[in-house]
């Protein structure tokens, strides 16, 4: 498994800031999604959002 690291100052609010864990717990499809990292689950999470209709922007490092 992996663990979702914050950024230093952004802490994981899970409901504006979302870790990994929870992204796959929005009730609804956002209008807009930015996900940070462009590993094997970043765009795993992106690929899903996208497909079910958010306009996903993929930031890296």
């Amino acid at each position: 498994g992996s663990n979702a690291r914050a950024l230093p100052g952004v802490a994981f609010d899970e409901e504006n800031i979302l870790s990994n864990d929870g992204a796959l717990r929005i009730g609804a499809v956002p209008k807009k999604l930015g996900v940070i990292g462009s590993g094997v689950i970043g765009l795993e999470m992106g690929s899903v959002w996208r497909r079910l209709g958010a306009d996903v922007t993929v930031l890296e490092g």
